[in-house]
């Protein structure tokens, strides 16, 4: 079995961590240290009752035999162990390039779709982001009118109302897509931005504040959103 295993380690095939362990395993030195004892007692047993030189040589022979099995064996373990640390090694470089490999190809794959697809989804969400201003501030012009003429068939707001669920127990502003929703301007697509997208006053080196905005605007400040 020694031999055999020894063997598997000159082939050329490399063999996995999970074979060398099970190898490792299969290697028992005290069944082999337990051999050489029972041999040098049944030799030593021989010579007391004074057995022939024939029947001691054919007894120290397998001594000898017990002796170098048990040597080889710790030698293929020896061999084993450290083939296993370096085959360990070697696979985990080989996960880990696997996992690196992995990794550029999806990170280019989607940068490639980013460049290609962004742009043009960027603007559309601008023009439906305008088209939902212009139609809200439409309706609340016409709803002021019917108001002031004393009529209550007002028309429903375009987002709360028709598109979306009217919110309770919050302000619409602070959960309307006009309002929260931040689209930073990417000048290198060559595409406008929506909202702010600010940073908290400790990360300004100075100059005066902006003048507020008119109505709220979105603001992207780390993970949230804040209005101003």
């Amino acid at each position: 079995m020694i031999s055999d295993i020894l063997k598997k380690l000159k082939s050329r095939k490399a063999p996995t961590s999970q074979e060398l362990e099970a190898a490792i395993a299969a290697i028992d030195l005290d069944a082999a240290g337990e051999r050489v004892r029972a041999a040098e007692s049944v030799r030593r047993a021989a010579l007391l009752d004074g057995a022939d030189d024939a029947t001691l040589a054919r007894l120290e022979g397998a001594t000898a035999t017990a002796r170098r099995d048990q040597e080889r064996a710790e030698v293929a373990l020896g061999a084993l162990r450290a083939r296993l640390a370096e085959t360990i090694e070697r696979e985990a470089r080989a996960a880990l390039d696997a996992a690196r490999d992995e990794a550029e190809r999806e990170a280019s794959a989607v940068a490639a779709v980013l460049r290609a697809e962004w742009p043009d989804a960027q603007r559309r969400l601008l023009d439906l982001l305008a088209r939902l201003a212009a139609a809200e501030s439409k309706v609340s012009v016409v709803n002021a009118r019917l108001a002031e003429a004393g009529r209550d068939d007002l028309v429903k707001n375009v987002e709360f109302g028709r598109a979306r669920p009217v919110p309770q127990f919050v302000l619409e502003a602070a959960v309307a897509l006009r309002t929260t929703v931040v689209l930073p301007a990417v000048p290198e697509w060559n595409v406008e931005g929506h909202g702010v997208v600010a940073m908290p006053a400790a990360f300004w080196a100075g100059g005066a504040p902006a003048a507020p905005p008119a109505e709220p605007r979105p603001h992207a400040i780390g993970s949230g959103v804040v209005w101003s």
